[in-house]
């Protein structure tokens, strides 16, 4: 007979502590480096994901940061699909199926995010591939745009050049042409009109690589490459108007804006602060890290995340992040819903890996933050569960509170805490920022511990689990995750 066996869950909050930070708003940068778990200090390009997850693309391999560490998976450079028509550097999309895509110099890579496997699309015949702001996939042939869910086709206009980048903004659709030049698409795929963004002397220059952000005040910011050179271009799509407001003699790389109206260019010397109201501008080469040492070159790209911080990643000395409490970036704190995200399961006191066998039976079959079902066996008794939440700013003022039924609730402190579960008892596990004297909470349900037939939960899918079976008396329970919240 079972004896009862308490489950533990582990909730930690434990994020950029790796980093050795010392007080929130230290005036530094901090550094996630091979020490740290990342594959390479060689960083390519970085995207975040919905749930708040970094990816970071090194010359090695695809990490991913979920706050405590970094899951990785090494390139495979044998599944690819070929995309003659793309001749630029790292580009990254995220589809609405966990998966993410990563074009190089001609070649299209998938990785799905649920298993952390590649996988090729061996039917695909098309010269090019887009993910749009809306999420819409489209498939470039020949001279015609196709998207692959509604079949909607955008045709291209000839002697504009290869279609280098694509954006949906509104009801519109913007692709970018490697003569400088643009065609703008309505709702129901016919060319509203064409733009061009310079002349025909500099459309030769600058046609190598296309880079294209929206900013906060509407309108795109391109950088363009050719062969040793740049330029930084803006347009605006309520006015129709193009405005030069960079050249550079040497590759400009990676941009992003900001909600207060900057944008930040990184290029080989250090990066670039633009102010797109008064087109001021500041150069900055050096870095100043926390082992008290200096950077003075070799920034490769910038990201801004959702709650306002800049990560940093370089050609030889890994990631940096800075908090937009720091002062170093004219970006502000953005206010985010903070979830906790189901990071890693324990069996016997060791983590799950995806794929592997467990007395003949593979367990996990996607990644922790994707689980739907797990089902163990009488013996496989002994579980925990590790969270964590995408909260950069304020790492250590997140915790955790966990309420048993009929209690009142108790905090854990914003590290690593254990809650005892046992049979016949129900808990509501949340996360909550504190910001001074005001607790933010934000519950994910409760969950429901029965002692004969089924465990029952109200925990909505964000925390990455729908299904779980545990043993009840040598019997395989559910544990029901039901979309609409309510107990089965």
């Amino acid at each position: 007979m079972w004896n009862k066996r308490l489950f533990v869950v582990l909730l930690s909050a434990l994020f950029l502590s790796v980093l050795g930070l010392g007080a929130e708003e230290g005036k530094s940068y901090y550094a996630l480096n091979r020490q740290n778990g990342l594959s390479s200090n060689c960083v390519l390009q970085m995207l975040q994901l919905r749930d708040g997850r970094m990816v970071v693309v090194t010359d090695k391999a695809v990490d991913v940061y979920d706050g405590q560490r970094f899951l990785s998976v090494a390139i495979d450079t044998t599944l690819y699909t070929a995309v003659p028509a793309y001749n630029g550097a790292t580009h990254l999309f995220a589809d609405r199926q966990d998966r993410l895509w990563m074009k190089q110099w001609g070649r299209l890579y998938c990785l799905d995010l649920r298993k952390m496997s590649w996988q090729r699309e061996e039917k695909w015949t098309a010269s090019d591939f887009f993910i749009t702001d809306n999420g819409s996939a489209w498939l470039l042939h020949g001279r015609e745009l196709r998207d692959t869910v509604s079949g909607r086709a955008l045709p291209l206009p000839s002697a504009v050049g290869d279609l280098q980048d694509l954006v949906s903004a509104a009801d519109s659709t913007y692709a970018f042409f490697s003569t400088g030049q643009m065609a703008v698409y309505g709702p129901a795929g016919q060319m509203a009109y064409l733009s061009s963004a310079y002349g025909e002397p500099e459309r030769e220059r600058y046609a190598v690589t296309s880079l294209v952000v929206r900013g906060s005040d509407g309108c795109f910011y391109q950088v363009r490459t050719g062969s040793g050179s740049s330029i930084l271009l803006s347009f605006n799509p309520r006015t129709h108007r193009w405005q030069q407001m960079l050249t550079s003699d040497t590759w400009m790389h990676t941009l992003t804006p900001t909600p207060t109206g900057m944008l930040y260019l990184t290029t080989p010397e250090g990066y670039l602060s633009i102010n797109t109201a008064t087109g001021e501008q500041r150069a900055f080469s050096e870095l100043h890290l926390p082992d008290g040492s200096t950077l003075t070159t070799g920034i490769n790209t910038v990201w801004l995340d959702r709650e306002g911080g800049i990560w940093l990643g370089t050609y030889d000395s890994g990631l940096l992040y800075t908090s937009p409490l720091s002062g170093l970036f004219d970006t502000r704190p953005i206010d985010i819903d903070v979830y906790p995200i189901l990071t890693a399961i324990y069996l016997h006191g060791q983590p799950l890996q995806v794929g592997h066998e467990y007395d003949g039976h593979a367990l996990l079959t996607v990644a922790p933050p994707y689980v739907e079902q797990l089902t163990f066996s009488h013996d496989q008794n002994s579980l925990a569960f590790q969270f964590s939440t995408m909260n950069y700013v304020r790492p250590r003022s997140t915790c955790y509170r966990y309420r048993f039924s009929g209690d009142r609730g108790a905090v854990a402190p914003p590290s690593t805490m254990a809650i005892p579960l046992s049979f016949g008892v129900s808990f509501s596990p949340t996360s909550m920022l504190l910001q001074g004297n005001k607790i933010i909470e934000n519950a994910r349900g409760s969950l429901w511990a029965g002692s004969r037939t089924s465990w029952q939960t109200a925990w909505q899918r964000n925390w990455g689990m729908k299904n779980l079976c545990a043993p009840t008396r040598g019997q395989c329970s559910a544990w029901r995750f039901p979309a609409d919240g309510r107990h089965v």
